[in-house]
């Protein structure tokens, strides 16, 4: 489990955060764990056109 993922103010900008997104989901897709789930929660329009930009889907769960 990942809690929480953040690059540093002053790298930014430097695809810093893309790569340890898709390394994450590198090693999410090689566990032999047979149901996979990603889950982010997007706190403000930011974070949220980051992930999207990765072509992310939003769902809105209540």
């Amino acid at each position: 489990m990942l809690g929480r993922l953040a690059v540093d103010k002053q790298f930014q900008h430097r695809g810093i955060g893309r790569l340890l997104i898709y390394k994450a989901m590198e090693w999410v897709c090689e566990s032999p764990i047979g149901v996979k789930v990603l889950l982010v929660r997007a706190k403000n329009d930011k974070v949220k056109n980051f992930y999207t930009g990765l072509v992310w889907v939003f769902l809105h769960l209540t």
